[in-house]
């Protein structure tokens, strides 16, 4: 459906002169990833305000997409499964938050913080199959990813001290960064078991 409503949109753009014949398919690749994620956002925030989580879903999202710029991450082999996986991921944490915002917020803060530090200093950034890094980006983006990682773990220390650091904002800021890091460390996974691309 994504990828057909792509089609359809860049094929209006050649008919209007918009853009080339030739470009056609480069302009509807990029359309279909623009439909997937306004998509994946879009059920997000409304799973967010349903829930009742308007600002946590907001940092949710801001972290997890700025983390994911610089570290790289996994890519399900669909649209489809991608905005399953990605929406029942942040329901699950959503609906963890509720229980566990006030009970075990220093335990998951630690846990997830070292989750995300150590896999950010060993594994990123990870590279798409489709897009891959030159030595200019991977030492640019790695240098990125340390420093996301020392602002996770000061974020970590200061949240953990000041109980008033205890909310909503900051838990979901450090769910972003896990689920960043859990994306991270499985395409690190499916690269070694396919032989890096091969």
């Amino acid at each position: 459906m994504i990828n057909r409503l792509a089609n359809s949109v860049a094929f209006f753009c050649v008919k209007q002169d918009i853009i080339s014949k030739t470009d056609k398919d480069n302009y509807s690749y990029g359309f279909e990833l623009i439909i997937a994620s306004a998509i994946n956002l879009v059920l997000v925030l409304l799973a967010g305000v349903l829930i009742g989580i308007k600002l946590g879903t907001v940092v949710f999202l801001v972290t997890f997409i700025l983390t994911r710029c610089f570290i790289g991450g996994y890519h399900a082999n669909t649209h489809a499964v991608c905005i399953i996986l990605f929406t029942g991921i942040f329901i699950i944490i959503a609906v963890i938050s509720i229980v566990m915002i006030e009970k075990w917020t220093p335990a998951y803060i630690l846990i997830s913080s070292l989750v995300f530090t150590l896999s950010v200093y060993y594994l990123a950034p990870a590279e798409s199959e489709n897009k891959p890094l030159s030595q200019q980006k991977k030492k640019r983006f790695r240098r990125y990813s340390l420093i996301l990682a020392c602002l996770n773990i000061e974020a970590a220390i200061i949240s953990c001290i000041i109980p008033l650091f205890l909310s909503e904002i900051i838990f979901f800021y450090f769910s972003g960064n896990l689920v960043s890091a859990i994306s991270l460390i499985l395409v690190k996974k499916r690269e070694r078991g396919k032989g890096k691309y091969g």
